[in-house]
Order: structure tokens, then sequence, then C-alpha cells
């Protein structure tokens, strides 16, 4: 059986699901272009127990991930190939998806959403405290009462500028 070390960025396809022997299973969606016709769908595992425990327990379909390992060649036409993921960082969380239960919508409907130039503010009247995000989605932090917003949006700009 031929292995060829990989690095790949790729969408996850759906939930991921625990395999055998502790390990977790996932589908990456990669493409170099826009072109839909390009799109790969890649079948990875990892048994890595801290790789596993994040991709069971905090990864969500839509998620954009750079992963490395070994791409493992199947021995025969009929075969499958397969990531053996030793390595993933998330690039990107996915985007807020549309409820899919009337208590999920209830939830949405009580959020406040408010701009602050390229920011984002969600709130509830449950708690003074202010989810921030950047317009394109980055997470940024958690004002705990409205007056904090200036001062998180602030340290959020510093801190990104000296990356």
């Amino acid at each position: 059986m031929d292995t060829i070390p990989l690095a790949i960025d790729g969408y996850l396809d759906a939930e991921p699901l625990p395999g055998p022997r502790d390990t977790a299973r996932f589908r990456l969606i990669s493409s170099l272009t826009a072109d839909v016709s390009e799109e790969s769908v890649l079948a990875c595992v990892t048994g890595d127990p801290r790789i596993v425990h994040l991709v069971l327990t905090e990864l969500q379909p839509g998620d954009f991930l750079h992963v490395l390992g070994m791409l493992t060649l199947p021995e025969r036409a009929s075969g499958a190939v397969q990531l053996q993921v030793d390595g993933l960082k998330v690039l990107q969380d996915a985007p807020l998806t549309l409820a899919e239960t009337a208590d999920e919508a209830g939830l949405i409907e009580q959020l406040s959403f408010d701009r602050y130039g390229n920011y984002i503010a969600i709130s509830t009247s449950d708690t003074p405290a202010v989810q921030m995000w950047t317009a394109a989605g980055t997470w940024v932090g958690t004002a705990i009462e409205p007056a904090a917003i200036n001062g998180l949006i602030a340290a959020f700009e510093n801190t990104t500028r000296d990356l």
C-alpha cells in the first residue's frame, strides 16, 4: 500500500462520525478553483486523541480546515483513497446557518443584531454581554456590556495588526 504526504485545505462536508478503535471519520471537500466540477471529496480518518476530540466535539459542517497527513492509495482499483490525518487546523468556522426547528427559530428571534462599521454585535435581552464578529465572520470576542464594545474592537484591531 502506497502513501503520499499531503497537506490540503477544504471544507468539512458533513457531521464527523466516530470510527472503530477511538478514531474519527470525516469528509473534506477541496477545490483549487471556484469551478464545482473540479471539487474533490476526500475521506479522512484520525486516531490522534486530540484531533479525534476536536473533530467530534467542536467541528461542524462548513468549517474550513487545513489538514496534514498521509494519503493512502488503495491496493486494488476498487479500493478507496483515504487521508490518515495527523495534523488539523481550523482556518475558519462555518457561517451561521438558518434555524432548523421551531425552538431554534424562537431563539434567533430573541437576538438583536447591531452594526459597528465592519463589526456585528449580537446580543439578547437575557444578558448584558454582547458577542462580536467581523462582517466577514471572524470571531472578535465578548463585551461584558454594551459600553465595552469600542474597547473590544480596539483591542481586536491592535492584536490583528501585530500578526
